[in-house]
């Protein structure tokens, strides 16, 4: 079967994250906002805190993913549900929400980010992001730095690769940062920062 769906002007792309239990009972954990690139690739997690929930109208979009969790619930499926939520601007220039645009019964990259919300003191906020580094025998003294480089920033960890130095030149850093800060400021700060001067 083809299924052909119109391509839709993307505002933001959430994911809401449940857990479901042995009891068939379904818990809600949080909701993360997907960052890609322009051709589609994973760059990172947003934490999204309860404030923002109800801003960005998020909220009604998990009253309408109810029926969605307990039907999943009733299959006698156990364990993480992650369903990524679109945001959109309509044809009329009105934002409105495709609810369910993936289900997924995993951990998903937003639940992985959102295990990381006990890092995130009163006043913050968070992004998990893929990020690249100029020399990977330096980059944790790099990333320890990086408070003092970015304002608004108060702390970043390095946490994959979990061996240090990395083997890689790339991996996933935690960024703490002010809550009245802008976070695509901060994250691309960060992201020069850490690739040097070559910017790579």
């Amino acid at each position: 079967m083809v299924q052909v769906e119109p391509l839709l002007p993307v505002v933001g792309e959430f994911g809401i994250q449940y857990d479901v239990v042995a009891t068939g009972k379904v818990i809600l954990r949080g909701v993360t906002e997907l960052l890609t690139t322009k051709s589609g690739a994973y760059r990172g997690t947003r934490i999204v805190r309860g404030d923002d929930v109800a801003i960005w109208g998020l909220s009604d979009v998990v009253e309408m993913l109810e029926p969605v969790v307990i039907q999943v619930a009733e299959t006698g499926y156990t364990g993480p549900l992650g369903i990524d939520s679109m945001r959109y601007e309509s044809g009329e220039g009105e934002l409105a929400w495709r609810p369910v645009q993936d289900i997924n019964a995993r951990y998903t990259m937003g639940r992985c980010a959102l295990e990381w919300s006990g890092e995130l003191p009163v006043g913050t906020r968070g992004t998990v992001l893929v990020a690249r580094w100029a020399r990977a025998a330096a980059v944790d003294r790099c990333v320890a730095g990086l408070s003092e480089k970015v304002p608004g920033l108060r702390r970043a960890i390095r946490f994959s690769p979990s061996e240090s130095p990395p083997t890689t030149d790339a991996g996933l850093v935690l960024l703490v940062y002010d809550e009245a800060s802008d976070a695509p400021v901060i994250e691309a700060a960060a992201l020069k920062a850490l690739a040097g001067p070559s910017g790579r």
